[in-house]
């Protein structure tokens, strides 16, 4: 097991460029995921993940159409709060 945890913003760019987390990787809040949205719908950014204020200016502005995008936070997601109570 891993003596530490990686930021949200590593994971979120690990999974978002090799689409998978090892299994003792925890998935903290503040991970997100951009779904099927590609690397080339980010042309303007210099690298990286776009953060999510990136994300919501980018798909507020009507050229670039709508997303959903996962977003983990623990305490306000009740059914992972209820699944996480069985597991320990």
């Amino acid at each position: 097991v891993r003596s530490f945890q990686f930021s949200p913003e590593v994971l979120s760019y690990r999974y978002w460029t090799g689409r998978c987390l090892g299994y003792e990787d925890i998935i903290p809040d503040g991970f997100y995921d951009l779904g099927e949205t590609t690397y080339t719908e980010f042309d303007d950014l210099a690298s990286g993940l776009p953060t999510l204020c990136h994300l919501r200016e980018l798909f507020s502005s009507k050229s670039f159409g709508s997303h959903q995008i996962l977003v983990v936070e623990h305490s306000s997601d009740e059914d992972l709060i209820e699944l996480e109570a069985k597991t320990v």
